[in-house]
Formats: structure tokens, C-alpha cells, sequence
């Protein structure tokens, strides 16, 4: 008897039922919706049935045409999955408080981290 083996999926950036929520809320459908995110109604599909993930920079976009605050799409994670390493990543910025760049806020949300945790103001206005 032959098992397959599925491959493991990634998390999902988004919440599929608040993304179909906010949608039908908004009166729109999934057409519309698609065409004004400038992507396909089948991808938005995925996107809500969550068979493919959403990138951030869709979930801003949707967000801002609903006039909704993207956290309400975005997944739920476990906010104590990454602790340890977000940790290090603050103690590493408040030594060096020259890594606090966009490029490095950046690669910390490619790692699909929770979002970064609060910095001393001293550090942020350096």
C-alpha cells in the first residue's frame, strides 16, 4: 500500500475568512475585488479558500481599499513562537542602533516573525 507524503506547507501571511469577510462586507465581489488588487479572481480565490498564502504588500493593499486595519487580515500567530529570536534581534538594535533600517525591519518580516517589539525611544530617534 503506497503513502504519499505531502509536503509541508507554510504558514499563511493572512486570515482566510477575515479576507472573504472584509470582501463581502464591502459589497464587493470576487471579481471586482481581484481586478482592483490587479491580480486574478482564481489567485484570490486561493487567497481566501487559503490554498495559497497572501503577500504582505496584498494584504496592505486590500486593507487600504477596504479601509479596514491590516491586522485584521493578517494570520494569528502564537506570539511566543519566535520570542527568542526577536529578542536577540532588539538586544542586537539597542547595541547597535544603526541596524535599525528599513532594510533590516524588512528582513525580519521575510522571516515571518511576529511583529518586532517595541524599542527604548532613545534607539528609535537615534
Amino acid at each position: 500500500m503506497a503513502t504519499t507524503s505531502r509536503a509541508r506547507r507554510a504558514p499563511l501571511h493572512h486570515d482566510p475568512e477575515a479576507v472573504r469577510w472584509v470582501r463581502e462586507r464591502s459589497g464587493w465581489t470576487q471579481a471586482y475585488t481581484a481586478e482592483m488588487l490587479d491580480i486574478t479572481p482564481a489567485y484570490l480565490c486561493e487567497i481566501e479558500s487559503g490554498k495559497r498564502s497572501a503577500p504582505p504588500r496584498l494584504l496592505l493593499k486590500l486593507a487600504d481599499l477596504v479601509k479596514c486595519p491590516v491586522a485584521i487580515l493578517e494570520a494569528h500567530r502564537d506570539p511566543t513562537a519566535h520570542a527568542a529570536a526577536l529578542h536577540a534581534l532588539a538586544d542586537l538594535i539597542v547595541e547597535h542602533p544603526a541596524l535599525l533600517t528599513a532594510d533590516t525591519y524588512l528582513r525580519a518580516l521575510s522571516l515571518d516573525l511576529p511583529r518586532l517589539p517595541e524599542l527604548p525611544r532613545q534607539v528609535v530617534a537615534s
